[in-house]
């Protein structure tokens, strides 16, 4: 059974030091976006344009309206940028690194940002709420970003089974990407869901 939960174990046991890998590849750049802030806080305006040019992209409005036909929108572009660090990643992982790099830094950088400001709302500091707006999609969301990452990475890195076995290698890292894919589908589904009607509300609620 290829798609079966003990098809999905045995490739995190084997894949366990890429993930690892890419686990630290984006601690390290959320602590470069981090410091990025406390050194030059006056990059805050060009960071803000930026993620309101992302945010019209992929929701194509101005404004969040907490439904179900934008959780799909978000659910689509997420799933769409996994799909491209997992296959992708066969150009020696650079596509995955890079897409790391660039939402942890976000990531890095947002935290500074709600860190330094004391409170946002009357009861919570700001680092509170930057937790509560990340965590109930974010433990979905995150882990299937890194794995897709991780898969992604060794996919580019096929070659260093040595002569004889890469094609063999080949094919057995991208057999395991469209194994994952499910998966990866099912978590950022539910994450996308999370961040509409969990981590929307939960911001609203905390912001009034």
């Amino acid at each position: 059974r290829p798609f079966s939960s003990i098809a999905l174990r045995q490739i995190l046991a084997q894949n366990s030091l890429w993930f690892r890998r890419v686990s630290i590849w984006a601690v390290i750049w959320a602590g470069i976006g981090f410091l990025s802030y406390v050194l030059r806080p006056e990059i805050l305006g060009a960071m803000q344009k930026f993620l309101d040019e992302i945010f019209r992209d992929i929701l194509g409005q101005e404004e969040l309206v907490l439904n179900f036909s934008s959780a799909l929108l978000i659910f689509k572009n997420n799933f769409f940028a996994a799909s491209l660090s997992l296959f992708l990643g066969v150009f020696f992982g650079l596509v995955p690194l890079l897409m790391l790099a660039v939402n942890f830094f976000i990531l890095g950088f947002l935290f500074a940002v709600f860190v330094a400001s004391p409170s946002l709302a009357e009861q919570f500091p700001g680092f509170l709420i930057f937790l509560l707006s990340l965590l109930p999609h974010g433990i979905l969301e995150i882990p299937a970003l890194l794995l897709s990452a991780a898969l992604g990475l060794r996919f580019g890195f096929f070659f260093s089974a040595g002569r004889g076995k890469r094609l063999q290698n080949l094919k057995q890292t991208l057999w395991q990407n469209l194994q994952i894919l499910p998966w990866l589908g099912g978590l950022l589904f539910l994450a996308a869901v999370a961040e509409i009607f969990i981590t929307g509300n939960l911001v609203n609620l905390l912001l009034k």
